[in-house]
């Protein structure tokens, strides 16, 4: 969803991310890795 959004909003092209959309989605990586609720679906 992040590719997704970043292609709409940023105009970004081929899958790649801007430098802020990618920092959003190595954020959103820390903290699945260290949810305490064990086991998520991430779909990557």
């Amino acid at each position: 969803m992040v590719r997704r959004d970043c292609r709409g909003v940023h105009g970004t092209r081929d899958g790649a991310l801007c430098p802020a959309c990618a920092a959003l989605l190595e954020y959103a990586r820390q903290r699945r890795d260290g949810c305490p609720h064990g086991e998520i679906d991430s779909r990557e």
